[in-house]
């Protein structure tokens, strides 16, 4: 395995592929932009896989994230802050951390998952 490598992403993509698909409400998709016909069914898709393969309290980065996924990195980090928002404020309420990694000059973020507690 290359140096710095998750080590879950070689078993995360067959996975993937049989994960169980979890509910999301649409009132969880906030902006004026957001068209129940045209976007609904592509971001609870995407929220659900997002969320089945960070369930697992892994750190990973948007990259790592996009790999398995396939959902654009921008969309990932967009996903990222609605579990992170307060339930109060039309999010999930959920723990999402975040840190550096490898060499802070890069600019590479990893985050974590951790499900169970909410805020």
């Amino acid at each position: 395995m290359p140096k710095g490598a998750n080590p879950i992403l070689p078993f995360a993509v067959p996975y993937m592929k049989r994960a169980p698909k979890i509910a999301v409400p649409t009132e969880k998709f906030p902006g004026p932009d957001y068209s129940r016909e045209h976007d609904q069914k592509r971001l609870q898709g995407q929220q659900g896989r997002i969320f089945e393969f960070m369930k697992f309290g892994q750190w990973l980065t948007l990259r790592e994230i996009n790999e398995v996924t396939q959902a654009p990195e921008a969309s990932i980090s967009a996903q990222l802050r609605l579990f992170r928002r307060p339930r109060s404020k039309g999010g999930f309420g959920l723990i999402v951390e975040k840190r550096r990694r490898g060499d802070p000059k890069r600019g590479v973020w990893e985050y974590k998952l951790t499900v169970g507690i909410l805020r």
